[in-house]
């Protein structure tokens, strides 16, 4: 379960389906890419898979309407159809936890802009841009979720996959050593921004020495 707050998000795919109450509704998947810090985002270390439900009820059919509409729907329930810059450039979400009719916390995902009163809607076009911009100016960097880029970083495919391995390899220990199995992303990104200025490299650039710098760096008590 992700931590509660703002991400940056590309949609995967969707389809019509039927909820427990009977009432059809549209279920869309994302691929959660960045979380919201310091005005800025920061790539996670693995995507996340998220769901996002919208009712199709009387009630509630308009704002799905709206909702779809934001991300460019084609009007076909039947084959979900929307923009590609919903697929590549993605959108700003959140994710909020709340307790249940069996107490048991449930997360779900929403759109944070989507016309529905227009609230911060300066904001996710400059958040949105941001991420565009980190991504295009590092040319050599793994696309989120760790996929090599179409061109290799220098020291070629071998050397792309060191770097995947030890960024892997760095999270894994970070994960296993969190209180609780809840690793502290505020922690990790502070850990990566010091290895970040004592190497003058961006972390899309971190060599496996530098991961293992971060390791390091995270046992050392705080």
């Amino acid at each position: 379960m992700a931590a509660d707050g703002n991400y940056h998000a590309r949609l995967v795919g969707g389809q019509t389906t039927k909820a427990n109450s009977g009432n059809p509704q549209v279920v869309l998947e994302w691929a959660v890419t960045h979380v919201a810090s310091s005005n800025d985002w920061s790539e996670l270390p693995a995507e996340i898979k998220a769901f996002m439900y919208f009712s199709c009820a009387d009630g509630a059919f308009k704002y799905t309407m709206k909702k779809l509409e934001s991300l460019g729907f084609n009007g076909d329930f039947g084959t979900l159809g929307f923009s590609n810059e919903a697929h590549t450039d993605g959108v700003e979400v959140v994710a909020k936890t709340e307790i249940g009719h069996d107490n048991k916390p449930r997360q779900s995902w929403e759109l944070v802009n989507w016309g529905g009163g227009g609230e911060r809607a300066d904001d996710s076009i400059v958040a949105g841009l941001n991420a565009r911009y980190k991504a295009a100016s590092a040319p050599a960097a793994a696309i989120p979720g760790g996929r090599p880029s179409s061109t290799p970083p220098q020291g070629g495919q071998d050397a792309s996959k060191a770097r995947d391995e030890a960024k892997a390899e760095a999270w894994r220990i970070y994960c296993d050593e969190a209180k609780d199995g809840k690793p502290d992303m505020a922690r990790w990104n502070q850990l990566i921004a010091k290895v970040s200025t004592e190497t003058s490299r961006p972390m899309a650039m971190f060599t496996p020495d530098d991961w293992k710098k971060v390791t390091a760096e995270s046992q050392i008590p705080f």
